[in-house]
């Protein structure tokens, strides 16, 4: 048999660009087979393991060895996951095998193209940790099909579910303090993938694996700690972590694969599992008798691998740094953004509305720069107005068709092309103002006080956050044994409808914030104290990797801190982190999401153009600030609300109630200085965060400059680190507000008497429907059935405030190609509120 230890010359050739990198090996059992790997996650180090892989192929193995990237374009630097562009797909033209590490990319059409076609002729694959959810790609784009959440018929599921056999699923264990040990299962110990393979610990923590159409080859068991003897987590069965499979393409071809659900840089230092995935990647390319227990799989050139984190990257690294074996991997360690400073804001005149006015800068249409016309959008106000032939009870301003009736119609001009072509979908897009609210009852703990604070940590697992009211009612109550459907811990009656004492709600409370559980936002089970008393100002929460970020002021109204809690059940508070960013302008009541690329982003209060005494402690303005962890190494950044007036350049002050009494070690004075504005000015605070579907929504609580009645306010943005847009406002009173998507709604607490429920930003009713012309005689010849259309709404797995959108959309495919296209719109206001259909966005893709 032919051993893989053969000597090599090797030859480092210039890469295919400045943003590849290719190693050759010129003997060995890879001598003229080409295996590409592909980088691009956000968390994993995906940019370094795999050239740390591929070294050690070209090398030690004789393969041609290609290396891609996310790169800046601006910089030409290595990305980490964002922004999704990989230059050098082409490669794929070649490959052998394709090495796949990647997640939520939304590659251009241009590189998609390259992948599509290399699965289509089945090329082997080997997917790597985040390849179960390597792509998140709209709708209406070309590649669609490939999503981790595709709904396509014919693909369910995307790529993961496809190809490596499962979409994502979810995290197991705790990464950071929940290593794992990967073992094989006994009868597949002669597979060739795991010829030599032994003692297998990687860092990263477990990934729950189901995969299907499958034969599993390991098990994955978490362990409670970071060392390879550390102990098993008892309360965790192990789970699949590596199998084999084979896909069938679209065209029909079949290709190998083989899936690991583990990779981090980290793990490939651990010699067990490097010589698995070397043993993979042959098994993969049908080469499995080449594959021998004591094949050289030594790492190749020096580095120290970075912990895995998200932002946690090399900065500043080319992939050229890499040239050569003797380069280190990474190329250096230095993790951090060079500092930049903050941006100063530039005062504003505008002022909070209580109407909608959304204005959109007039844009070209995107169809002229595309040669192959493959998508016909009508969005900005130009396009309107030039795309529509009547309309009937409809208003075209602000780039959007408004209704001014509750039935209204248009009807587009026909849109001709040179060549005859399909109509594959198309897709309506509805102003984001939300408007869509029903004013409902308090929702959640009939005992919940102070201002709530939620949390959706998935399907059937809604939790609420307050202060414990209403003790009194407990008195000769005595509680009985109680079973509710969902929940195996044992549980006690309470005095108080619906809800149920689990074993830490029993433990006694310690003055602070308690928490609450719900599979149905209907029954509600206490599970006691999350922080202590000192910590009662309790504002905003946020969920990763197992645990749990709870913010509170300190002393009220100033300075967010966090505790983190992995065990919301214990009815003990978690760990107290302290402050987490330092205000350098007073005032918090904060607000923290984390984006789809792991960072958190802290919304606070900036009281300094304001007496926030007089003001119910809200301000115009509100202050920016991105950690990678939650915790600590929160960076400001531009505003993202700013409505103040005219500053006159003086200052005054006002007394804060708090500082001293509560934290006279900080505060040596009550006494807090501002700018003053003028004319008077609208105050927002109280900040709450959600995203649905990458559209930003922050609610607060609106205090007008012209009124003492306050209710709850929203503002919204298609990017966090973009400014925000005044929506509108509902409800009556000090609301201290929050938000989240349950039960396939969303709903809006406050701390008043009354809550709010949507089921989200689209407004009933559109009917759409689609001609076309089959002749060329500028006349539609056949128009598809009126349909209804609505956007949908779900869960973003491991993300809390992360809503998923399925566009409002049309499967079109059932119409016969042709010359020109033209649609009509139906719009009924179905709605007993004050929202109506608005029409954003109009795109017919071929």
């Amino acid at each position: 048999m032919y051993r893989l230890v053969c000597t090599l010359i090797l030859i480092l050739t210039p890469s295919l660009d400045a943003d590849s990198l290719v190693y050759e090996g010129t003997e060995g059992v890879g001598q003229g087979k080409h295996v590409v790997f592909i980088a691009g996650d956000h968390e994993y180090r995906s940019e370094e393991s795999l050239p740390m892989l591929a070294r050690i192929m070209a090398k030690h193995h004789g393969f041609k060895c290609t290396v891609l990237f996310n790169i800046d374009p601006k910089s030409g630097t290595i990305a980490a996951g964002k922004p999704s562009n990989i230059p050098g797909l082409e490669a794929l033209e070649t490959a052998d095998l394709a090495v796949v590490f990647l997640r939520f990319q939304d590659l251009p059409d241009d590189q998609m193209k390259f992948f599509d076609d290399y699965l289509n002729r089945g090329g082997p694959v080997v997917g790597m940790r985040t390849s179960t959810h390597a792509f998140r790609i709209p709708t209406a784009k070309t590649y669609s099909r490939y999503s981790f959440d595709s709904k396509d018929a014919a693909y369910d599921r995307g790529f993961g579910h496809q190809v490596l056999g499962q979409t994502w699923v979810g995290h197991y264990g705790k990464n950071h303090s929940q290593s794992t040990r990967i073992t094989p299962i006994e009868d597949q110990a002669t597979h060739p993938i795991l010829r030599g393979v032994k003692d297998v610990w990687v860092q990263a923590g477990c990934y729950v694996g189901k995969p299907v159409d499958s034969e599993i080859l390991t098990m994955a068991q978490p362990l409670n700690g970071m060392t390879l003897d550390s102990p098993v987590s008892k309360e965790q069965e192990p789970m699949p972590s590596e199998w084999t499979r084979i896909y069938k393409s679209t065209s029909g071809a079949e290709g190998r694969v083989f899936t690991t659900l583990y990779g981090t840089s980290e793990d490939i230092t651990n010699d067990g599992y490097r010589r698995m995935l070397v043993n993979g990647m042959l098994w993969a390319m049908g080469m499995e008798a080449a594959i021998t227990a004591d094949a050289n799989i030594s790492i190749v050139g020096p580095g120290k691998p970075n912990t895995f984190n998200f932002n946690g990257h090399a900065k500043g690294i080319e992939p050229e740094f890499y040239a050569g074996f003797e380069s280190p991997v990474p190329a250096h360690n230095r993790v951090q953004e060079p500092k930049k400073k903050t941006p100063k804001a530039k005062p504003s005149t505008s002022q909070g509305k209580s109407s909608v006015n959304h204005r959109k800068p007039e844009i070209k249409d995107r169809t002229e720069d595309k040669k192959n016309d493959d998508t016909w959008i009508v969005d900005s106000q130009q396009q309107w107005q030039q795309n529509t032939e009547s309309k009937k009870g409809l208003q075209l301003a602000n780039g959007m068709a408004r209704p001014g009736k509750q039935q209204a119609t248009l009807r587009s001009k026909i849109k001709s092309f040179d060549s005859k072509r399909s109509a594959k979908e198309i897709q309506i897009a509805q102003s984001p103002e939300w408007l869509n609210w029903e004013p409902v009852k308090n929702i959640g703990p009939v005992n919940l006080g102070d201002a709530p604070v939620m949390l959706q940590l998935g399907p059937g697992n809604y939790w609420m956050f307050g202060r414990y009211g209403m003790r009194k009612s407990k008195e000769n109550f005595v509680a009985k044994d109680a079973t509710l459907k969902g929940f195996d811990s044992p549980l006690k009656t309470t005095p108080f409808r619906n809800q149920f004492d689990a074993t830490g709600g029993l433990k006694p409370g310690q003055n602070g914030y308690h928490a609450w559980q719900s599979n149905d936002m209907v029954n509600w089970v206490h599970h006691g104290a999350i922080t202590e008393k000192f910590a009662k100002w309790m504002t905003t929460a946020e969920f990763a990797d197992g645990r749990a970020y709870f913010y509170y002021d300190f002393p009220n109204d100033q300075d967010p801190h966090v505790y983190v809690d992995d065990d919301l059940f214990d009815g003990v508070p978690g760990e107290n982190k302290g402050m987490a960013y330092d205000d350098p302008t007073h005032g918090s009541d904060c607000a923290i999401i984390r984006g789809l690329d792991g960072k958190f982003h802290l919304i606070v209060e900036d009281w300094s153009p304001i007496n926030a005494r007089e003001n119910a402690w809200d301000s115009p303005l509100a202050a920016h600030a991105v950690s990678p962890d939650g915790v600590s190494d929160f960076e400001t950044v531009a505003p993202p609300i700013d409505e103040r007036t005219k500053s006159t350049g003086k200052t005054a002050t006002y007394k804060h109630p708090h500082w001293v009494n509560e934290n006279p070690e900080r505060f040596k004075t009550n006494v807090a200085k501002y700018e003053v504005h003028e004319p008077k000015q609208n105050a927002y605070g109280d900040w709450a965060a959600i995203s649905i579907g990458g559209q930003y929504y922050l609610f607060c609580d609106y205090d007008p400059k012209d009124s003492r009645e306050m209710s709850v306010g929203w503002f919204t943005s298609s990017s966090i680190d973009q400014p925000f847009e005044w929506c509108g406002n509902i409800g009556k009173g000090h609301p201290d507000p929050d938000v989240m998507f349950a039960e396939g709604k969303f709903y809006l607490a406050t701390q008043q008497k009354e809550d709010f429920v949507s089921p989200g930003p689209w407004v009933e009713s559109v009917e759409v429907r689609v001609g076309v012309d089959t002749d060329n005689d500028k006349t539609i010849d056949q128009w598809s059935d009126w349909t209804r259309v609505q956007e949908r709404y779900d869960y973003v797995d491991g993300f809390a405030k992360q809503v998923a959108r399925e566009a409002a959309a049309m499967d079109l495919s059932g119409l016969p190609a042709g010359y020109g296209f033209q649609f009509e719109l139906k719009i009924e206001d179905t709605t007993s509120n004050r929202s109506v259909p608005v029409i954003d966005r109009v795109a017919i893709s071929f």
